[in-house]
């Protein structure tokens, strides 16, 4: 079972602004969940009313993603990373996860690994995304290779070489083979033998 924590602010929209759930952020979201099967349980503070839980879980069926299976408990400031802990203890059947958060929890080992730290003014980014399908375990296990596509920051204009190939048409005209002379036009076998022998012993005269 794979697992994504999920925050909201700093994560699927920047702080600053009066945006929720920006495109960008909910693309990359998606592409975590196609590319590993995780589910989703909230750990965001959006999980303290069902008024919130209920907008979260409708971007999540708008952007084609199942709803969430959760939330962590919610055991006081400064203690998120305590709360996933809490969950997982009660989940066992986890075996991959990873958490989108915009905090600092460096100061907990044991979640600090699975941490992907999203800048606040941003949000979830392509290659922040890659960090979390590495968390889930993708890069180990062929099987979930379905709906993955790696972030692939674009070629430089300058650099870039052309993959388009040029082929010849089958209705280009052909030069036509050369036409018999008028003078040899009803020419005999023998007579275009005799002519040809005769060239081949000129040019050796």
């Amino acid at each position: 079972m794979r697992v994504i924590f999920l925050d909201i602010d700093g994560v699927l929209h920047p702080l600053v602004g009066s945006q929720s759930f920006a495109k960008h952020c909910m693309k990359e979201l998606k592409r975590i969940v196609d590319g590993s099967g995780a589910q989703i349980c909230l750990s965001s503070s959006w999980r303290g009313s069902q008024t919130t839980i209920n907008k979260v879980n409708a971007q999540l069926v708008k952007w084609g993603m199942p709803k969430i299976i959760g939330c962590t408990p919610q055991m006081g400031i400064g203690s998120r990373a305590l709360e996933i802990l809490a969950w997982l203890e009660q989940h066992p059947k986890v075996t991959h996860y990873t958490i989108l958060d915009d905090l600092d929890m460096s100061s907990e080992d044991r979640v600090v690994a699975h941490l992907v730290r999203c800048r606040s003014q941003v949000g979830l980014t392509p290659e922040l995304a890659d960090l979390a399908l590495t968390h889930l375990g993708v890069d180990d296990d062929p099987r979930m290779s379905f709906g993955l596509g790696r972030y692939k920051p674009p070629a430089p204009s300058g650099g870039m070489r052309s993959n388009v190939r040029t082929f010849t048409s089958p209705n280009r005209s052909r030069p036509s083979p050369p036409r018999p002379s008028p003078t040899n036009r009803h020419a005999s076998p023998k007579d275009i033998t005799r002519s040809g022998l005769q060239m081949i012993s000129d040019a050796y005269s």
